[in-house]
């Protein structure tokens, strides 16, 4: 009996370890009126291969919505989401800024509200880039659909693939947003650039902020395998001309980077400024 009970509190005391290692990933994502979107994206990211050594940091930016009723079942069964509810409408960049800081994990990762992730997403991924030799950001293929909430087994997206994904990474490359919607990346990335840039992108912050970070000399890699399904149309898809201005001053920020691409697409991006 004394070998049982023995036996039981080394059990529990391994359990309560298990539980408090710190995440391997956290996810981020922030969003205003997503109510429509977040029971499929919750039931997607919780059954990820590896969730239970993630973490998942919302930030609802004082969504008028029903979210947090939604995410409740899901905020009561795992203690590895973080649900942080603003009290005033934020944009985007400085609610991803929110969820980094309150993030924990070496790696990280965007998980978007109308995007799916494939089941072994963040796995292969991380598996990547633990893989890989100075390398602090890997990617791959995401597929592009036009419906709502679908899943990434059974999708209309026909095969096409995010655009900004399909490249392997160069610096000439990086003349588009690559690495596309689904990136993981290391915590030293922000620790040596920064986060965010609040201050100037309402729109472009994640190409600004990938370009920084090879400006810094950070090194990308490319997965070739499909891990997931974007949703077109979100802000990243605008056709205000405040986005188009905002590009084209981090393009001509960037332009030492791009190589022949710069004279290629300066025409293009002149025009908005």
């Amino acid at each position: 009996k004394r070998e049982e009970i023995s036996e039981l509190v080394i059990s529990t005391i391994k359990d309560t370890n298990e539980k408090k290692k710190k995440p391997l990933v956290s996810m981020i994502t922030t969003f205003y009126e997503a109510e429509r979107f977040l029971a499929a994206f919750m039931d997607n990211i919780t059954k990820q291969k590896m969730f239970n050594r993630c973490e998942l940091i919302i930030v609802d930016a004082n969504s008028p919505g029903k979210e947090r009723q939604i995410a409740e079942p899901y905020l009561q069964k795992y203690d590895n989401i973080k649900y942080i509810r603003l009290e005033e409408k934020l944009l985007p960049t400085p609610s991803l800024n929110i969820a980094l800081q309150n993030s924990e994990a070496k790696y990280l990762s965007f998980a978007f509200v109308d995007d799916i992730k494939r089941i072994d997403c963040i796995e292969e991924l991380f598996n990547f880039i633990e893989s890989c030799e100075d390398v602090s950001l890997v990617y791959g293929d995401v597929l592009v659909t036009n419906k709502e909430n679908e899943t990434f087994e059974d999708n209309t997206a026909n095969g096409v693939r995010v655009e900004h994904s399909i490249p392997t990474f160069s610096k000439e490359n990086m003349i588009k947003c690559l690495p596309g919607p689904m990136p993981l990346w290391s915590r030293e990335i922000h620790e040596e650039c920064g986060f965010f840039n609040e201050k100037d992108c309402d729109y472009a912050d994640d190409w600004d902020m990938w370009l920084r970070s090879v400006n810094f000399g950070f090194k990308f890699k490319k997965l070739n395998k499909t891990i997931g399904l974007y949703y077109s149309g979100g802000r990243s898809q605008s056709q205000k001309p405040e986005q188009r201005k905002e590009e084209a001053k981090i393009f001509f920020q960037y332009s030492h980077l791009f190589g022949d691409n710069f004279y290629k697409f300066k025409p293009y991006f002149q025009q908005f400024l």
